[in-house]
């Protein structure tokens, strides 16, 4: 069961810019045109938006826009490189030169724009934060969690939009944090039994 709630930023799916600079921008594209692929930063098997199948081929709409940028710069769309990256690594990768351009869940924000210094050049996925509690509580309000441990992926600003929407509704929650979505997803069903 999803227990819906207004939490302001919600999270944004984003193909994030090469960085902000022209100069970055073109030696990102020198770069690229050098190699012959385009690398891009995915997220770590989401349904949906980018998955790898048994036989190796992935698929979803962050794979498929990536295909599309190398369609457009290198004339191929096969000539793709996926890397797939924990939440806590996505801008670090991005920054460091490893990705040439990330198509990963992040929230556009202020803060991470000018001070990590990414581009962010549009809004590919728009969606907002969802808290999930099993069926069988019969939650159907925030409110009726105060105080509860809630399970978090670290690297994410889900725990600083959980902070500020408790503590202006008069709530408190226990943070988990865990390192990817798989620990959050096992965490959370081994106690939802």
């Amino acid at each position: 069961m999803l227990v819906r709630t207004m939490i302001p930023a919600g999270v944004v799916w984003l193909a994030l810019g090469l960085l902000p600079s022209a100069a970055r921008v073109s030696d990102t594209f020198a770069k690229i045109h050098a190699t012959g692929v385009v690398r891009c930063g995915v997220g770590e098997a989401l349904r949906g938006f980018a998955q790898k199948d048994t036989q190796g081929h992935w698929t979803g709409l962050n794979v498929d826009f990536c295909r599309a940028v190398a369609a457009a710069v290198l004339g191929d769309a096969e000539k793709v490189d996926f890397v797939p990256l924990h939440a806590s690594a996505r801008f670090l990768a991005l920054k460091s030169g490893e990705i040439d351009l990330l198509l990963r869940n992040a929230t556009w924000t202020l803060e991470r724009e000018a001070g990590l210094g990414v581009h962010f050049v549009g809004t590919l996925f728009y969606d907002s934060q969802t808290v999930m509690v099993p069926h069988a509580s019969k939650v159907s309000h925030i409110a009726e969690l105060n105080g509860v441990t809630m399970c978090i992926e670290k690297g994410t600003n889900h725990n600083e939009n959980l902070t500020d929407y408790t503590r202006t509704h008069g709530l408190t929650y226990q943070p988990l944090i865990l390192d990817s979505l798989a620990e959050v997803k096992d965490a959370f069903f081994s106690r939802s039994g």
